[in-house]
């Protein structure tokens, strides 16, 4: 939100409304390909009305419960766990803020393309350890909050951990830790996500291979 946020976006202005993904339904149209009722998704950002062509409005997959469905983290927690990763048949992937809007798509995922044998996620609650495991699928989930992080870990995987999806730039240190044998296999793969407000940066995903 300041004036040169050093992002590959523009920042927000004032006086003009906040850009971003959003959602809407079609109230007016020109284009037979989307009649009114339309619900479709854009990137004209937070107004109650936007004039867009049909190139810049797409309708919103009806196999989604409701049209805010669309506006999540997927792309992101794709990118990493399938492009990045590579998470295979068999991996045991760990994913560091695994609560959060990335996370706890990127766990699933892992799951679904995958990671049959464990998907580990570390959240900063016993509430949110509950969530990951009672209702996202994890199969086993630590509280960072309770110390001793590695040693949690390992107790959880049981097996070394071949692939690391951390969320935050503050996992990239853990992720580094795991990044050495014999904690992890050869060939292991590591993911971190990160906003570098510190020099401007770029906000990145990066990957790296033990």
């Amino acid at each position: 939100m300041r004036q040169d946020p050093g992002l590959p976006m523009p920042g927000y202005q004032l006086r003009e409304a906040p850009w971003g993904p959003a959602v809407g339904t079609v109230v007016e149209s020109r284009d037979p390909a989307l009649p009114v009722g339309t619900e479709v998704v854009h990137r004209a950002g937070w107004q109650e009305y936007a004039v867009l062509t049909s190139a810049q409005a797409y309708p919103v997959d009806k196999a989604l419960p409701a049209a805010y469905y669309a506006l999540n983290q997927g792309v992101t927690a794709y990118h990493g766990i399938v492009d990045i990763a590579e998470v295979k048949p068999g991996d045991v992937v760990f994913v560091s803020g695994a609560a959060g809007g990335v996370g706890s798509l990127a766990g699933q995922i892992a799951k679904a393309v995958g990671a049959r044998a464990k998907v580990i996620g570390s959240a900063g609650s016993a509430a949110k350890v509950d969530y990951l495991t009672g209702e996202l699928g994890f199969d086993a989930a630590i509280n960072y909050r309770d110390g001793d992080l590695l040693g949690q870990l390992r107790a959880a995987a049981r097996a070394p951990t071949e692939s690391t999806f951390s969320s935050t730039r503050s996992a990239a240190t853990l992720s580094r830790r795991l990044c050495k044998p014999p904690r992890t296999p050869r060939g292991s793969r590591f993911v971190v996500r990160w906003l570098d407000n510190s020099t401007a940066a770029s906000a990145r995903i990066r990957g790296w291979t033990s």
